[in-house]
């Protein structure tokens, strides 16, 4: 009951953490609300969270604290394509002078672990650490098809074909056959499948062996989304897995 009651406790804490992300800061009755918890409690939740700088107080509201920057950057640090991509994924931002990405997959998800923009970037409301859907992004896509089959098939089912755009892929044959394009032309395209009125080119990131461990890709509108941008992001990926081969 002990064990029961401490998962609990810390199911209920991310559950809060979580609300005050989404909604960029709440007070502890919108998160009682939220969360079907008496105020009291979500207070003594808050007021413990904000004594280990983990949520600060603004006024009425609560917001997310700079420690969990601290522990995004060490995880991230961690991460060897990051060390070792972040200078290529800004030389694709520079280049191309569009929005420069670098992602993983974790639990069936995409998270940008590096992001660039060049000159003449759009903004886009995708930040690091940021979590979206593997199905609906060239560098997703990239990745998606690239992982054992099995793993593939075992994304799809669980998160589903969500329609986030109005090109978004939803039907399973239809990803399927693009994912196979993908692995026989060794990039991704997208047009429209995220974020209305932006094109994206996604290579993946693989070891010697082909194992998949990430992808990048160079995001622009479509009115300037130019073929010459697949050969770009293509390039950078070929220099990419060389530095990752030959680093100690």
């Amino acid at each position: 009951m002990e064990n029961g009651n401490t998962l609990k406790t810390i199911e209920k804490t991310f559950d809060i953490l979580t609300i005050l992300l989404e909604h960029d800061g709440a007070g502890v009755s919108e998160v009682a609300e939220q969360i079907s918890m008496p105020t009291s409690t979500v207070h003594d939740y808050l007021r413990t969270l904000e004594q280990m700088n983990h949520v600060v107080r603004k006024g009425n509201e609560y917001h997310v604290g700079m420690r969990f920057l601290y522990y995004g950057g060490y995880a991230r640090h961690q991460q060897k394509l990051y060390r070792i991509a972040k200078s290529g994924v800004e030389n694709m931002a520079e280049e191309s002078g569009e929005h420069a990405n670098l992602m993983i997959e974790e639990q069936g998800e995409g998270v940008f672990l590096y992001q660039a923009k060049g000159a003449d970037a759009v903004r886009l409301d995708t930040f690091i650490g940021n979590r979206v859907p593997l199905h609906s992004t060239a560098q997703g896509k990239a990745i998606l098809a690239n992982l054992p089959e099995d793993k593939m098939y075992e994304i799809v089912d669980e998160t589903g074909l969500k329609k986030y755009a109005k090109n978004t892929i939803t039907e399973r044959e239809e990803l399927f056959d693009e994912l196979k394009l993908i692995r026989e032309q060794g990039y991704a395209t997208e047009r429209e499948e995220y974020v209305d009125g932006m094109g994206c080119v996604g290579a993946p990131i693989k070891f010697d062996d082909g194992q998949i461990i990430g992808a990048i890709s160079c995001s622009a509108p479509l009115e300037r989304f130019e073929e010459a941008i697949s050969d770009l992001v293509c390039r950078t990926a070929n220099v990419i897995e060389l530095n990752i081969t030959h680093s100690p």
